[in-house]
């Protein structure tokens, strides 16, 4: 298998089973060999404010109980050990608790 398809493959893997951030997939990827021009590449196409979504949906419903200001710091911290920028984990929070107060 030649870089970019194993790149592809773990990008791919990650998204379906582990969401990470691109910061976290580049750092994976680097520790595998892969060049970082291919590592670029691949995670060209990736929408990180999704894989974010994806990646704390179902922590966040357990930390629902939670005043606003923990949960924000519970959820960014979360997607920071990640790999997600401090930006997506941001808005992450707000549309999880946007979303976690419309059902109640």
């Amino acid at each position: 298998m030649d870089d970019e398809a194993f790149a592809r493959y773990w990008v791919e893997n990650r998204e379906q089973f582990r969401p990470r951030g691109s910061r976290a997939l580049r750092y994976e990827l680097r520790r595998k060999g892969i060049h970082d021009e291919t590592i670029e590449q691949t995670l060209a196409s990736l929408d990180s404010s999704e894989s974010a979504y994806r990646s704390v949906d179902k922590k966040a419903r357990q930390w629902s109980h939670l005043d606003q200001q923990t949960f924000f710091r519970k959820t960014v911290e979360y997607l920071a050990r990640r790999g997600f920028e401090y930006e997506v984990a941001r808005e992450t929070a707000e549309r999880l608790w946007r979303e976690l107060a419309a059902e109640e």
